[in-house]
């Protein structure tokens, strides 16, 4: 049987020497790997150990604007990462992050596109889905949103030099950022949103929603591509969207899925239970090390080696190792 290639797209802001193990276990002599680093989010992090990994095979490439969870950006970086590998010939590309993990060896793995020849693996669901959200994911798109640098606003001090209640006037800055702009978490990633008029090009897209992660043959990485190239006024509708890493690929692929080639399935194993929140996934442990296992995935999500070192250790020792 012939060995599979694969175009790896990384996208990292923290834990390099983690990202550094991950690297290595995925860097063979058919793969080529993207890196993408956010300074921004890790400016005071040493990525020594990653330019050092730097490579015909192993790129770099920094990225000193903001990533903003929930924004257009991870979209762009994947966009951006999708140009970049049409330079190289590859069966499979694949985005990871670097809290993401293979949970298959490479002769696994490669074994397995053998036998699924073929097909490329993205979770894909029709919006609206009420079974992800109450409103079924349709204010994402009912909606402009825009980010609201609120730190700056925060640290905002008109009396500055004038004896006044510092916290007091804090206190007043939240209260009106959380009454003035309700369209995004109150944290470094808030949102404020306006409604939206849906024009007639939008209203005959299919809409479609699924995990930002995703496994995609080559043909269909210069599909998204095309459709990117011909669909101007879409892509700038998705700029504005609340997490469009979650639509925007699984939106233009839509027309693709009664192909019979895309398999609603991302090959992530990612624990959503017990994390008192829905838009984050909880951190494995070695707790989580037999469900791993019998998740018959390729890949999990996510780790952290300051949570728990170990999980990784037993993955290498009693996985990848053989």
């Amino acid at each position: 049987m012939r060995e599979n290639s694969f175009y790896y797209s990384l996208v990292l802001h923290k834990n390099p020497n983690q990202a550094a193990r991950l690297i290595s276990r995925i860097a063979t002599s058919t793969a080529q790997i993207d890196i993408h680093i956010n300074y921004v989010s890790s400016s005071k992090l040493d990525w020594s150990s990653l330019y050092n990994m730097n490579s015909k095979n192993v790129f770099i490439h920094s990225r000193h604007g903001m990533n903003v969870w929930g924004s257009f950006d991870l979209t762009e970086e994947f966009v951006e990462s999708m140009k970049r590998s049409l330079d190289f010939d590859y069966d499979y590309f694949i985005n990871l992050s670097g809290q993401c993990y293979p949970i298959r060896s490479a002769k696994f793995i490669d074994e397995f596109f053998n036998v699924n020849h073929g097909y490329s693996f993205v979770e894909h669901m029709t919006i609206p889905d009420y079974s992800w959200a109450s409103d079924g994911c349709m204010n994402r798109f009912r909606y402009k949103y825009y980010r609201v640098p609120y730190r700056k606003i925060l640290s905002y001090r008109p009396f500055s030099g004038k004896r006044y209640d510092a916290s007091i006037f804090a206190g007043i800055q939240r209260f009106l950022i959380r009454r003035l702009f309700s369209g995004g978490r109150y944290d470094a990633n808030i949102f404020a949103r306006t409604p939206r008029i849906l024009n007639r090009n939008i209203e005959k897209l299919n809409l479609c929603g699924g995990s930002s992660w995703f496994i995609l043959r080559r043909k269909h990485v210069q599909y998204i591509l095309d459709f990117i190239n011909n669909n101007k006024r879409i892509v700038s509708f998705f700029r504005r969207v609340w997490a469009p890493d979650e639509h925007f690929f699984q939106t233009i692929l839509a027309g693709e899925y009664s192909k019979g080639e895309i398999k609603n399935d991302n090959l992530r194993y990612i624990d959503w239970s017990s994390n008192g929140t829905e838009t984050l996934p909880r951190t494995l442990t070695i707790k989580d090390f037999d469900k791993i296992v019998n998740s018959g995935k390729l890949f999990a999500r996510k780790f952290d080696e300051n949570v728990d070192k170990e999980i990784l250790d037993k993955i290498d020792n009693d996985i990848l190792s053989k």
